[in-house]
């Protein structure tokens, strides 16, 4: 059995990036989604804050933004 999986295509912007590769922010040019991505199950507050703030500077709207706690 043959599994099909269609072509597709993204426009993927990566907003924030720390300079050790630890964590990233991947957005769309229309700024309608946004991940935060993280090496470690954790990200520690104060830099959180700093990835938010860059977030907010290029203009995406952090209202709907979701955060996710690790049990771990």
């Amino acid at each position: 059995m043959a599994v099909i999986l269609p072509f597709v295509w993204g426009d993927y912007w990566i907003t924030v990036l720390a300079p050790d590769y630890t964590h990233a922010a991947v957005g769309v040019p229309d700024r309608k989604y946004l991940w935060i991505l993280s090496r470690t199950p954790s990200i520690d507050e104060a830099t959180l804050q700093r990835i938010l703030d860059q977030l907010r500077q290029n203009g995406y709207d952090l209202t709907r933004l979701m955060r996710i706690r690790t049990t771990s």
